[in-house]
């Protein structure tokens, strides 16, 4: 045994684990394989290990990263070095000192990191936890604190993780080419096929051999797989989509098919969103819809190269793969999914016939194209409650609404002409979100706080607070049924506790833990209720503290716009009194260059009529490429401003920016 494992606080021989990683894609040996390796190497050492080739089978199945001795993460890419199984191995080792040796099939199965070092720094981590690495061409012992690593070691080890780093370019590679010949000749690149279609395997003569069933793969030389027409009962549904969507929106004829009570297309099916798995329902959406009537294989014909997702090669306009570059990363680092220009794409012909005859099919693009040509390309909100003044602020030089957009820890609206156009049209006028929301409240607060207001507010208030002391009654039975059902989800509590001291196996007793769980989380949920019933009975018991209550919170009414947890109350109370915020900027110098500062401005809330004519034509930046500035100078003086009393939600709408919440 090598003289540094003997000087670690582990025992001479102790426990033995096995880490690995499955990313789907390794074909020399199965994890299965790799177990038996493990088990045969911690005989020889005299280490037990509790591992089996049958339980790494059973993990990989349950999807769990670890159980006992195993700890594999499965379908994981290699570059990514905070995992799940890793992870949980560490805190083992952190617990059992009796665990002295780590089985690792090869380099590789533990990263595949991005820079050689970050897989030089995780294999040494692990050996200054004090237990010996053991792979299949090399043992490394512990490395002491303060202890300097071997250079050979070293520079073995960095050679390993730059090579296996390498591979995920290389693979990436081979993974487009295959897909591009691919789709070149027709044949499908993965997937499911879209609804109405199938897929089917196809011999080297190009004949229908079979169809094939869901999941089923087959590997067979000069064989490929192709989407063919399917059910003739979702075909009908597609040509009658078809058909609707001449005259009828997407949106409407999803709620027709869904009142109908035809099955959406993955009806049925599990699937996960933000982690949770569940059965997706019946209901059809306008997205679902378009996604039939753009289908391309509608017209017999296949696209490839919409998207571009990847992480290490893409798709260039030479169809090949190409390297990434800046514009492909996000800020946080990550990749982003880009749309691909149409001239990217790959198109080819299909290996059907035409489900909807073409004439039919471009009659139909054109009109869908022209319908959504103010939206496409503008992403909706993710964040809607955090955009309170959306569509609803103008920039007065240029007329356009100014669109909002998120900052580090903040938000701020910014001409839309000018980002439209790239700079290239108006100024980079913009403003604090904050401040924005801050002075419209405080206009609001200044109108309903005038003389002739705060009276008719104040009864209004008063009569608000005579309506709730009469529902009071009806509160305090509430209650009384809350009390009640405390005190019996108490005894129960008392009863399965008692129950759980009596568990003689460990199935019982995880059954009466779930139940205690459970019951704990109920009675939680049933104190909430209680507390805000008393809450609402002390308020409304007292209807003259009430009517002060709600005055100093309108007093205070600006500073709730500091509470992001407030924006989406804000945001429904500048709609409700539609607000409207018309911004003019003037250049300021600032040392050796101008900078436009906001110098003004008008507030309107209600009927009042608009400053100036809202810009009312197309907003996408195509649109805009070439477009002559035919537009008059905006009126801003108060004699102009009666003349063109346009209205300002009317006017928002027809921008179709106010429903994307105008995040461009």
């Amino acid at each position: 045994m090598p003289k540094d494992l003997k000087q670690t606080k582990r025992a001479e021989i102790g426990r033995g684990l096995f880490c690995s990683r499955d990313s789907g894609g390794d074909h020399q040996q199965t994890p299965s394989q790799y177990v038996k390796w493990a088990k045969a190497e911690a005989d020889k050492l005299g280490v037990t290990f509790s591992g089996t080739p049958t339980g790494i089978d059973k993990l990989r199945a349950s999807g769990k990263p670890f159980d006992g001795d195993l700890f594999f993460d499965s379908c994981i890419s290699g570059d990514v070095l905070s995992r799940p199984a890793i992870n949980a191995m560490k805190e083992e080792i952190r617990r059992d000192k009796n665990v002295s040796h780590v089985f690792i099939p090869r380099r590789d199965r533990l990263a595949r990191p991005d820079n050689a070092t970050d897989g030089v720094r995780l294999e040494n981590e692990l050996r200054q936890m004090g237990v010996t690495l053991v792979f299949m061409d090399c043992v490394l012992s512990p490395l002491r604190k303060g202890q300097r690593q071997n250079v050979g070691e070293a520079l073995t080890s960095f050679i390993a993780y730059d090579s296996s780093g390498r591979f995920r370019d290389e693979l990436a590679s081979k993974m487009l080419d295959a897909q591009i010949n691919l789709a070149e000749s027709g044949y499908t690149t993965g997937g499911r096929a879209p609804y109405g279609f199938r897929r089917n395997l196809i011999s080297p003569k190009g004949e229908v051999v079979r169809e094939l069933q869901e999941g089923e793969i087959v590997r067979q030389k000069g064989y490929h797989v192709v989407w063919l027409p399917g059910p003739d009962e979702e075909l009908d549904v597609n040509k009658r989509i078809i058909q609707m969507i001449e005259t009828i929106p997407a949106c409407r004829i999803a709620r027709i098919l869904t009142e109908e009570g035809v099955k959406s297309p993955d009806y049925g099916r599990s699937r996960k969103d933000n982690g949770v798995e569940h059965l997706v329902s019946g209901v059809w959406h306008a997205t679902t819809i378009m996604n039939i009537v753009r289908n391309p294989l509608l017209r017999a014909t296949t696209s490839y190269g919409r998207r571009s997702m990847g992480n290490r090669r893409r798709l260039s306009s030479e169809r090949r793969p190409r390297e990434m570059v800046d514009d492909d990363f996000r800020s946080d680092g990550k990749p982003k999914v880009i749309q691909n220009d149409e001239s990217v794409r790959i198109i080819a012909k299909a290996h059907c016939e035409p489900v909807v005859p073409l004439e039919t099919m471009e009659r139909v693009l054109k009109i869908v194209d022209k319908r959504g040509e103010t939206q496409r390309g503008k992403p909706r909100s993710r964040d809607p409650e955090q955009n309170p003044l959306g569509g609803r602020v103008t920039d007065l030089a240029c007329t356009w609404p100014m669109y909002g957009l998120r900052t580090s820890g903040s938000f701020q609206y910014k001409c839309g002409y000018y980002q439209q156009s790239h700079g290239a049209k108006c100024e980079h006028n913009h403003i604090d979100g904050t401040s924005a929301t801050k002075f419209a409240l405080a206009a609001i607060r200044q109108r309903l706080l005038s003389p002739e207001m705060i009276h008719r507010l104040e009864e209004k208030l008063r009569e608000r607070a005579g309506e709730g002391s009469r529902t009071n009654n009806g509160s305090n039975s509430q209650a009384a049924k809350c009390r009640e059902e405390i005190r019996l989800l108490e005894k129960q509590l008392d009863a399965a506790k008692r129950n759980l001291a009596f568990a003689s196996t460990r199935e019982s007793f995880a059954t009466v833990e779930t139940v205690i769980a459970e019951t704990e989380k109920l009675r939680e949920k049933v104190v909430e209720a209680l507390a805000r019933l008393e809450r609402t009975q002390s308020v409304q018991a007292n209807p003259d503290e009430m009517v002060k209550s709600a005055l100093n919170t309108l007093r205070e009414l600006p500073k709730l716009a500091s509470d992001p947890a407030k924006l989406g109350l804000i945001g429904e109370l500048f709609q409700k009194v539609d607000l409207q915020l018309y911004l003019r900027f003037e250049p300021v110098q600032k040392k050796k260059r101008k900078i436009n500062q906001l110098n003004g401005g008008v507030v309107t809330i209600g009927n009042a009529p608009a400053p100036i004519e809202k810009y009312s034509g197309p907003t996408g930046r195509r649109a805009l490429q070439g477009q002559k500035n035919k537009r008059k100078t905006p009126a801003t003086d108060s004699s102009t401003a009666g003349e063109c009393p346009t209205d300002s939600d009317r006017s928002a709408k027809s921008l179709g920016n106010a429903n994307r919440a105008d995040r461009i």
